[in-house]
């Protein structure tokens, strides 16, 4: 399975992000950052046989920034860390970082938004390239499910309705999944039952656990009650209300 993604057209919506202090704390910008400033730092990575990431740096990314999280391990190599392996596509196919001659190096690009540290560019081109580009089914053992990734800008949409106060996963997956024109229909009540199920459990682990919570668009309270994340609570954040609300999203 490919790791890049094009569901539609970049022409469908147009999306601004304004330079706001907010930009400081995402998760995402933070990741970047410190992966551009440790690549200049080192004047480049060798990559391993695979043109991947070295297991050394894979493990500090890990242990900087991810090995608090639920399940998580000391990975190997790239491939055992899901959000390495995301950041490593994002910011190459963002062309931030490049490989030649089997080195990671700053692009000129990546340079320049490192030294002016643009945030706002640079969350713009991870939340593009997470968006239009990174194919968010490599990552999970759902069915592919395209429609969860198609109708992105739908589900924002849906989170400025429906996110302003604490609602559960559950709640914003239904009303994403009714929303779809596309939504897959069995032929019993029993195979509708699964459908829904899966695209539920898909929806909140792509678009609100692996998109939106690491572009600081949503926060999330766990329930004390329950390890799924559909009845994990979710709302909209000041980031999302200030400088990605609805004035500066245009649907085509």
């Amino acid at each position: 399975m490919d790791a890049t993604f094009t569901p539609f057209e970049e022409s469908v919506f147009e999306f601004q992000v304004n330079d706001c202090p907010e930009l400081n704390n995402v998760p995402l910008v933070q990741q970047a950052l410190y992966f551009l400033q440790r690549l200049s730092e080192k004047r480049g990575l060798k990559a391993t046989a695979k043109g991947n990431l070295p297991t050394p740096f894979v493990r500090e990314l890990h242990q900087h920034f991810f090995q608090r999280e639920e399940y998580s391990f000391l990975p190997h190599n790239e491939h055992a860390s899901r959000q390495v392996s995301t950041l490593r596509h994002l910011l190459a196919e963002s062309e931030i970082i490049g490989l030649e001659r089997k080195r990671f190096t700053l692009t000129s690009k990546g340079k320049a938004l490192l030294e002016q540290r643009d945030l706002a560019t640079l969350y713009w081109l991870l939340f593009e390239t997470f968006a239009f580009r990174l194919n968010w089914a490599f990552y999970d053992r759902y069915p592919d499910l395209p429609e969860i990734q198609q109708n992105a800008i739908r589900g924002l949409h849906i989170l400025e309705l429906a996110g302003q106060q604490w609602t559960t996963g559950e709640e914003l997956g239904k009303t994403f999944i009714h929303l779809l024109p596309d939504f897959q229909q069995g032929s019993d009540l029993d195979e509708n039952e699964w459908f829904e199920e899966t695209e539920l459990g898909c929806f909140v682990l792509r678009f609100l656990e692996r998109f939106c919570v690491p572009l600081g668009l949503v926060e999330r309270k766990k329930s004390k009650h329950h390890w799924s994340n559909l009845f994990s609570k979710y709302r909209i954040t000041p980031l999302f209300s200030k400088c990605v609300g609805r004035n500066t999203m245009n649907c085509g």
